[in-house]
């Protein structure tokens, strides 16, 4: 069987997963892609560049239709999800092949992704078996059928979602992701090698994916399933001399004692590359970031958050502010960079507050404070509790669940004007002397500075340059390179 796999804008390491689990069982993957290098939903989204990009759309729905797969397979989270409906409709028009949709925004809300008449089936959680399932129903005509754990049909009418299958638990087992299938659309992907050590996350949080998965999957204890050192290693050798750096997109970088002993030898061993990875303050000691250190880790990404309680109690989390300087700190001691997440506009936090954090973040001096609107995501306990309290209008609630608008550079409909002022100042802290940040916080003269989505992205780029942050130079490296699109 033929499988066309329907991305934009990023590599996909499900997707790499997914064409390597299919390729195994004998069948045939491609990857049609739009670059969306400056229509999509990341740093280098600037409207009047997009305007005079071709028609990949089109160019996609005509290629599907020359090369004729017999599935043709999307993935979508909620910011993608019109764009993959608009690409699926498309298609169909040329070509007849049955159309199934996975991702987080499906497995958040299946039955909604199959009232649209573009889609034809869903995945909705680890697709692996399920999508093989659904390819292999193809050659016997019994494609909707009702016996595949974890997919989704509309059968006269009637939605019918088939409960899940057990996770993953031999993560092991999988074949190596397909890298080739996104790194022969740009080579900027090759720039910085993206790897996870294992699947799952131990949080969570309110507002993320993951408290997705224990409605999803009542019956599994543990989501975390950590690959075997020596399984991680197979993985990079094939690749050491080709990508700059290795990025571990693991939600919390392992931190049990006998696995990251074991890393450090066989990686210095065997890689002895840089790397970047993130880490969670509540799992953090000065003893894994000496080991971090001697792993070869340059750089890591701190998921902050907020600070304050009345944001952790939005968020289903909170970051200890003793214990982020505590962690700032030991990274300076040992010369590991770091970014920090933080996200604006939570119900309850005060200018004092935003004043504060701010504070902190200046003390400390990341070489970039990563911030993000609030954003409420199908089946998120947060989006719930939106609704229930009336923080979101029943439009809202609507475009929400549709996908409609959510990007993550444009402001929601119902951001505060303090907010959008305070990022633009989160931007500068990375760039100023201690002392023009403090002046700035000083007597409200931060309300003084509008925000302005260029001024957002340009400010980005020069920390980049700047402390050479990798992630936003790969985006720049992307951005700017060659593509071989659709």
């Amino acid at each position: 069987m033929k499988i066309a796999f329907v991305y934009r804008g990023a590599e996909n390491l499900g997707i790499e997963y997914l064409s390597s689990y299919l390729k195994a069982a004998g069948h045939e993957t491609r990857l049609f892609f739009d670059p969306a290098s400056f229509s999509g939903d990341r740093i280098s989204r600037i409207g009047a560049l997009a305007f005079f990009s071709p028609d990949y759309l089109e160019l996609i729905a005509r290629a599907i239709m020359d090369w004729a797969p017999d599935l043709v397979a999307y993935s979508a989270y909620t910011a993608s999800y019109q764009w993959a409906l608009e690409t699926a409709r498309r298609v169909k028009a040329l070509h007849p092949a049955p159309s199934v949709f996975g991702g987080i925004h499906v497995t958040a809300d299946p039955e909604r992704v199959l009232a649209r008449n573009e889609v034809d089936a869903v995945v909705a959680g680890e697709g692996e078996g399920a999508l093989l399932d659904l390819v292999n129903s193809l050659d016997g005509g019994r494609f909707t059928r009702h016996d595949i754990p974890n997919a989704g049909f509309r059968i006269d009418g009637e939605y019918i979602i088939n409960p899940p299958r057990p996770f993953i638990r031999d993560v092991d087992a999988l074949p190596m992701p397909d890298k080739g299938m996104f790194y022969e659309k740009s080579k900027a992907f090759s720039f910085a090698y993206m790897v996870m050590t294992g699947r799952g996350c131990p949080y969570k949080c309110r507002y993320c994916c993951n408290s997705l998965y224990p409605l999803l999957y009542p019956n599994e204890d543990h989501a975390v399933r950590q690959r075997s050192v020596g399984n991680v290693i197979e993985e990079l050798l094939p690749w050491r001399a080709v990508p700059r750096i290795f990025t571990f997109w693991d939600d919390v970088f392992p931190t049990d004692k006998v696995w990251l002993d074991e890393f450090i030898e066989e990686y210095r061993r065997h890689i002895n590359k840089p790397f970047m990875c993130f880490v969670h303050p509540s799992r953090f000691s000065e003893e894994h970031a000496r080991r971090l250190k001697e792993a070869g880790c340059f750089n890591v990404k701190i998921g902050i958050q907020t600070i304050t309680r009345a944001g952790g109690k939005v968020l289903g989390r909170m970051s200890n502010e003793e214990k982020v300087r505590e962690m700032a700190a030991v990274f300076d001691s040992y010369g590991i960079t770091y970014s920090m997440d933080h996200m604006l506009d939570l119900p309850g936090e005060t200018e004092e507050d935003l004043v504060r954090t701010a504070h902190m973040y200046n003390e400390m001096k990341p070489i970039r404070v990563n911030s993000h609107w609030l954003s409420h995501f199908p089946g998120t306990p947060l989006l719930e509790d939106a609704v229930k309290e009336g923080r979101l209008t029943p439009e809202r609630e609507k475009r929400v669940r549709e996908g409609i608008g959510q990007t993550t550079f444009m402001l929601p409909a119902d951001n505060t004007v303090d907010s959008a002022h305070m990022l633009m100042v989160l931007d500068m802290i990375p760039l100023l002397p201690k002392s023009w940040i403090n002046c700035i916080l000083e007597k409200n003269r931060w309300k003084r500075i509008p925000f302005n989505k260029f001024a957002h992205q340009l400010l980005l780029t020069v920390q980049s340059l700047l402390a050479g942050d990798h992630e936003i130079q790969s985006f720049i490296r992307y951005a700017l390179g060659p593509k071989n699109a659709p």
